[in-house]
């Protein structure tokens, strides 16, 4: 079995899943990078059917509690859905907002993915598009909140649920970040733009060496204080054919690191991650 939390998995995870897949091993990784994400599901895993290894990338904050909560969702709604939307919002409490609230790795992963292709799945395929190129709001903690649009794990695992018979018709599902609050709308604008800059490799390369030079600034660790009054919110939901919404369901948590830190901590010792008989249950 291996567990990996090194980041950014764009630049040093894949020898880690490589050596998982050769040795037929159980692969876990804290990764919420989108091209990561994706090359493991379609590069890496036809390689661990074959030898045997069990791949579950991104097996935290992002994307366990969103992948459950579309799952929930699309299954209380049933056969009729037609599409599943996910959004992942944080909230904080007072003073604290003013806290950094993520870690100097995470932010180093967000700028190396900045712009870099998305996707979107439609129809039964993923197809590319930039990060932020949708945009729409949840309801959460009693009020609108905005998310743009994201690569990340509920495009492959969700349409599989589908596919075992539980919603046939399915034909969408878009994943959002509510990370940004107020400027989400311009993150949506500038996803115009983005695929021009990255063409361009001197503009691509300057953009990321400035992203980097803002990140130099940030402390190693995430504020205490941030992170205490912190709530993390999963929202999941189902529509119908005609843009009918069938489903809704919010999951709620501490802060995404601690979600993540749990997650792997309880993964490996499980009964299907060690290949051991899961115990007897009652039927009554």
């Amino acid at each position: 079995m291996l567990v990996s939390t090194v980041g950014p998995f764009e630049k040093f995870g894949e020898a880690a899943v490589s050596a998982a897949v050769d040795a037929g091993a159980i692969y876990f990784d804290s990764t919420g990078e989108p091209p990561f994400i994706r090359r493991v599901f379609e590069q890496y895993g036809p390689a661990a059917a074959r030898t045997g290894a069990a791949l579950l990338t991104a097996f935290g904050n992002d994307y366990v509690p969103g992948t459950l909560a579309g799952a929930l969702a699309l299954t209380q709604a049933g056969a009729g859905t037609a599409g599943v939307h996910v959004g992942y919002f944080i909230t904080a409490n007072g003073a604290a907002q003013r806290g950094q609230g993520f870690s100097k790795g995470t932010l180093n992963s967000l700028v190396g993915v900045l712009l870099e292709p998305m996707y979107r799945w439609r129809d039964g395929a993923l197809h590319d598009e930039p990060a932020g190129a949708r945009y729409r709001t949840f309801q959460v903690a009693g009020r609108d909140r905005p998310g743009v649009s994201i690569g990340a794990t509920e495009q492959f695992a969700l349409p599989r649920l589908a596919a075992t018979g539980v919603a046939p018709r399915l034909r969408e599902v878009d994943v959002y970040l509510g990370w940004f609050g107020p400027i989400s709308r311009a993150v949506h604008l500038g996803s115009r733009v983005a695929p021009l800059f990255a063409k361009f490799e001197p503009v691509a390369k300057g953009l990321t060496a400035v992203g980097r030079l803002a990140v130099r600034k940030a402390t190693e660790e995430p504020n205490a204080a941030t992170l205490a009054a912190s709530t993390s919110y999963f929202v999941g939901e189902a529509f119908g054919a005609s843009g009918q919404r069938l489903a809704s369901v919010t999951l709620t948590a501490p802060d995404g690191y601690a979600i993540t830190a749990e997650l792997l901590a309880w993964a490996p010792g499980t009964p299907w991650s060690t290949g051991s008989p899961a115990p007897a249950r009652s039927t009554r």
